[in-house]
C-alpha cells in the first residue's frame, strides 16, 4: 500500500454509559460526601478518537504507510494517544504539543448519545501532511469547532497537495455546518478527488436530502468521487461517468455505542482505495470496519 498522509484532529474518548439523571450538583464542595457520589452500572471506556487519528489507526491496523497531522500533547492524554497510535505504526508530522483534545460522551442503555463535554485543545496544522510530497492520497477530516482559518489553512492545504499529484480527500463533518455558505465549501470540494461525508452533512451543502441527487451535486463542482454515508440505510457513491450506488448496511450480529464508527469508515475506505480498489469495494470496506465497531462498542481501539 502506497503512503496515506492524514491532517485531522486527536482525542482520548471516554464514554459513560447510562449515567443517572442530574448526577452532578450545581454547587461544589473540597471532598466526598455519600450523596455526591452517583453509582455507575457499567465500567467506563477510554479509546481513541479524532478524525484524524482514528482512521489513520484503522489504515496502520490494516498494514498501511500513515504520516499523521495531529495536534498529540505531552500531557497524559497525549502519551496514551501516541501509544495507540505507535502501536498501529502511524507517524506523527510535527512537534508534541502542551495539550490533547479529549471527551466525555454520555450515552443511554441503547448507546444513544445523551451529551459530550470537549476540551478542544491546540490546532491542527493542516498543511504539515502536505509536506509527504511521496503521498498518493491525502485525506482531511475537520472536527466540529473549525474555524474561517481552519478553513483557509485546509482549502491552502488541498491546492497545494494536488499541486504535486496527491489525490486528495475530505470529509468536513459537522464543522461549518451552520456557518459556511455552499459557495464557500464547494470551493474545498473543487480541490478534491474524493468527498465523503454523512447525507445530513452533504444536504446542507447540496441543497437536497435525496442520496443520488447529493451526489450529482458535489460531482458537478469538481470532485471525481462522492461517498455518501447513511447511517443504519448503509452507503451510496458515485464516480464520474459511473452510475449511481447504494448497498445496505453491513449489521452488525449486536449493536451498541456508534461513536467512532463514522472515523473508521474513512479508513477503511481510503485504504481500499489506495490498494486501488473500486469505490463501490472501498464502500464495502468501510462499512465492514464501521459495523465492526458498532458491534464492539468500544470504539476504534475495539474494531480488531
Amino acid at each position: 500500500m502506497t503512503n496515506i498522509a492524514i491532517a485531522g484532529s486527536v482525542s482520548v474518548d471516554i464514554t459513560v454509559r447510562n449515567p443517572p439523571a442530574n448526577w452532578c450538583g450545581e454547587d461544589g464542595i473540597d471532598g466526598y460526601t455519600p450523596e455526591l457520589i452517583s453509582k455507575l452500572q457499567l465500567p467506563i471506556d477510554v479509546g481513541l478518537g479524532g478524525n484524524g487519528a482514528a482512521p489513520a489507526y484503522v489504515i496502520g491496523k490494516l498494514g498501511g504507510s500513515v504520516f499523521l497531522s495531529a495536534p498529540v500533547g505531552t500531557d497524559m492524554s497525549g502519551q496514551l494517544t501516541r501509544r495507540w497510535l505507535d502501536d498501529a505504526g502511524v507517524r506523527l508530522l510535527g512537534e508534541p504539543t502542551a495539550s490533547t483534545m479529549s471527551a466525555v460522551t454520555a450515552v443511554d442503555d441503547q448507546g444513544k448519545r445523551l451529551g459530550c463535554l470537549q476540551y478542544v485543545g491546540p490546532p491542527v496544522d493542516w498543511l504539515a501532511a502536505t509536506q509527504c510530497d511521496d503521498a498518493a492520497w491525502l485525506l482531511i477530516g475537520t472536527h466540529t469547532k473549525a474555524t474561517q482559518e481552519d478553513y483557509d489553512n485546509i482549502l491552502l492545504a488541498l491546492t497545494a497537495a494536488r499541486g504535486h499529484g496527491t489525490r486528495t480527500a475530505l470529509d468536513s463533518g459537522l464543522s461549518w455546518l451552520r456557518t459556511l455558505q455552499p459557495a464557500a465549501m464547494h470551493a474545498l470540494w473543487r480541490q478534491c478527488d474524493l468527498v465523503i461525508g454523512t447525507g445530513d452533512e452533504l444536504a446542507a451543502w447540496s441543497a437536497t436530502t435525496d442520496p443520488e441527487a447529493i451526489a450529482r451535486c458535489v460531482l458537478e463542482h469538481g470532485p471525481r468521487n462522492v461517498i455518501v454515508k447513511l447511517g443504519a440505510e448503509g452507503a451510496a457513491w458515485q464516480g464520474v461517468g459511473e452510475p449511481f450506488g447504494h448497498q445496505a448496511a453491513h449489521r452488525p450480529g449486536s449493536a451498541d455505542v456508534t461513536v467512532g464508527a463514522g472515523d473508521g469508515f474513512n479508513g477503511g475506505a481510503l485504504a481500499a482505495l489506495a490498494r486501488g480498489d473500486a469505490l463501490g469495494t472501498a464502500v464495502d470496506a468501510g462499512q465492514e470496519v464501521a459495523g465492526a465497531i458498532v458491534q464492539s462498542g468500544r470504539g476504534i481501539l475495539g474494531w480488531q
